[in-house]
């Protein structure tokens, strides 16, 4: 019984030397992993959102010329400079394409829609 107690004793000591040495790797390990998977997740996002291209169409019901923004369907848009220029008209019936970027509907592709 007592050569038992005392095996168990000399394990139980040698676990407590040994926990600093693992906890020390654990905090340095999930760090590391979670950044890695972090960084890769962000790269699909970006990608995703540069592939990922959206459709609207409907009157245009206010024109900004101040901020290059119009609204459709009671969503505003965002124009790029080439489309901030273009004689589009509030009432008029437009079809877009735009893409999200960072937090905004940016339009790519604009055409008049005819009645």
């Amino acid at each position: 019984m007592k050569s038992i107690l005392k095996a168990g004793a000399v394990a139980l000591a040698a676990s407590l030397f040994a926990l600093p040495a693992m906890a020390a790797s654990a905090q340095h390990a999930p760090a590391h992993h979670a950044k890695a998977a972090h960084h890769k997740m962000a790269a699909h996002h970006k990608m995703h959102i540069a592939i990922a291209q959206h459709h609207a169409a409907g009157k245009i019901q206010r024109i900004n010329a101040k901020n290059n923004t119009l609204t459709i369907n009671h969503r505003v848009y965002r124009l790029t400079p080439q489309f901030a220029s273009a004689s589009f008209k509030q009432g008029q019936k437009v079809q877009i394409v735009y893409k999200k970027d960072r937090g905004h509907r940016l339009v790519e592709k604009i055409s008049a829609v005819s009645a």
